[in-house]
């Protein structure tokens, strides 16, 4: 997917470069997660010769810890009463 050129800059600065150090970072960084989720949109492709530069935004969902120790939120829409619609949630730990 990368060059032997390509380089990753996480967000806090750290950057890898060539396809090897990209896999085997994320590969590792990866590993602290139960599951993620990511989300990229807006996608700005500069070209320049023979390169180019992606911008691009991303939410990304990282689970951590156990299978064990995960949790759940439970939300109910509530009867609209003057104004907005109400919306009451709760947080449901699981496990230990």
């Amino acid at each position: 997917m990368f060059t032997a050129s390509g380089r990753l800059t996480r967000p806090n600065g750290a950057s890898l470069v060539g396809s090897e150090a990209i896999a085997a970072g994320q590969s590792e960084s990866f590993a602290r997660f139960r599951a993620t989720h990511h989300v990229s949109s807006d996608h700005v492709i500069d070209l320049d010769g023979d390169s180019a530069r992606l911008r691009a935004n991303l939410i990304a969902m990282h689970l951590w810890g156990r299978p064990e120790t995960r949790s759940q939120y439970a939300a109910h829409a509530l009867p609209r009463r003057r104004g907005a619609p109400r919306c009451r949630a709760q947080h449901r730990p699981r496990g230990g």
